[in-house]
Formats: C-alpha cells, sequence, structure tokens
C-alpha cells in the first residue's frame, strides 16, 4: 500500500511501528483492557508490561506531537485557499516533509496526518505491506 493512502487505523499502526513500538491491530468487538472496542483500533504494547495493550492514535498530539518535534518535521499547508474556496468547502491540504530535505515526503488533509504519512515514508519508503 502506498503511504500516501495510509489513514485511520492503518496510519497509527504504521506510525506506531516506525516508532519502533510492538503494535497490533484489533478488530471491533474484540476486548481491549476488558473492554468491547466499537470500532477497529490500533493498540500498542504497554513498555514494562506482558499483556496490557493501550489504543495508539497517530494523529493526536499526544502521540504524533513529539514525533513531530524529535523527527523535526515541518508541515505547512500545500494549497492556499482563497476565499471562495473556503466559502465553497474545498479542503485545505497540508505537506509535511524533514527539515532539511528539498522536497515533500507526503501530503494529507490533516497536519497531523500529512506529518505521520512522512515519518512513516522516512522509515519504510514509499510503500508498506498491506497486511498489518
Amino acid at each position: 500500500m502506498k503511504v500516501s493512502q495510509l489513514t485511520g487505523v492503518l496510519l497509527d499502526y504504521w506510525a506506531a511501528r516506525a516508532d519502533g513500538q510492538t503494535a497490533k491491530i484489533l478488530r471491533a468487538g474484540e476486548k481491549l483492557n476488558r473492554v468491547r472496542l466499537n470500532e477497529d483500533t490500533c493498540a500498542t504494547l504497554t513498555p514494562g508490561y506482558t499483556d496490557w495493550w493501550q489504543p495508539h492514535y497517530a494523529c493526536t498530539w499526544f502521540t504524533a506531537g513529539p514525533i513531530v518535534e524529535r523527527e523535526h518535521l515541518v508541515v505547512w499547508p500545500y494549497r492556499i485557499l482563497d476565499w471562495q474556496d473556503r466559502a465553497n468547502g474545498v479542503p485545505q491540504d497540508f505537506a509535511a516533509k524533514r527539515i532539511g530535505m528539498p522536497e515533500p515526503e507526503a501530503t494529507g488533509p490533516s497536519y497531523l496526518i500529512a506529518a505521520m504519512r512522512c515519518f512513516v515514508a522516512s522509515r519504510f519508503g514509499d510503500t508498506v505491506p498491506d497486511e498489518a
């Protein structure tokens, strides 16, 4: 699968793997910490535990913020929208790259999606295996 197409739980999974964490995808209906999940969720093994998993959300500042800072990622609006585009609901796109790289490594519909796609691409290249 192309990194540029990763979203949701698959982006969570590959961002966790790129960050060196043990990760797996739990399907809706499975239990996480004795709680039945309503939707597919990526979970990572908590350091120091052998059977306790915690949710991993690549597109929240709690998880992604430290990665953006540590990896020196820069994100900016990929396409500047004029007032007509904004009034018509045209979505803003973002681009992300590592400081010192000449080209954007990734784009996405949000700041954090672009940043995490860039992070995954920096570790695994432009494609990752389809199986998680």
